[in-house]
């Protein structure tokens, strides 16, 4: 089922991991249905659409058997990840790295064009993807960077303050030089 007009509900519910474990997924609830279909009208569609290239969703929703198998192929599977209840996703964007796209999501919510719960960044060698969750009416705009020491909090060098700035700095989002401040 087509949710927006770049993302369905079987994006969602696709996984590689859980096919060759020969495992179906479904929905625990309506509710996390719902939390993902808000996850996608609020930030997927509106990335999507500015960033005018298709937005890929690597892991959606997990299930708590998904979750188990992940954990037993030695993955740092959550058991409280808000995979769980449909509220978080990773993503990537070919032709983007996941810095560039992370930024990309940040300065979307610095120019007010988006809300996020978490946005983290995976650094090369601990992960391929960003993730980013929603929490409708609880977002923290947490900004994390995953090293091989741990996760820590993170804001893009510069950040612009205004839409003018926003749209100036989405030259460097398509390859230019961005900064990151790791925080302790």
């Amino acid at each position: 089922m087509s949710w927006t007009p770049h993302f369905s509900e079987h994006e969602f519910l696709r996984s590689s991991t859980a096919k060759q474990a020969g495992l179906t997924l479904a929905w625990d609830s309506q509710e996390h249905r719902a939390n993902a279909l808000r996850l996608t009208q609020s930030i997927l569609e509106p990335l999507r659409v500015h960033l005018k290239r298709p937005v890929h969703i690597t892991s959606g929703y997990r299930s708590p058997e998904l979750t188990e198998l992940l954990r037993s192929k030695g993955y740092a599977a959550s058991r409280t990840s808000d995979h769980m209840t449909g509220r978080a996703v990773d993503i990537v964007v070919k032709g983007m790295t996941h810095e560039h796209l992370a930024t990309a999501i940040y300065q979307m919510w610095a120019a007010g064009r988006l809300e996020y719960d978490q946005l983290i960044f995976y650094m090369p060698g601990t992960g391929g993807s960003c993730h980013v969750s929603y929490r409708r009416g609880a977002n923290r705009q947490q900004s994390l960077v995953a090293t091989h020491d741990g996760i820590k909090k993170w804001i893009p060098r510069d950040p612009p303050r205004d839409e003018r700035a926003v749209s100036e700095f989405e030259g460097a989002i398509y390859g230019g030089p961005i900064g990151w401040s790791v925080l302790p």
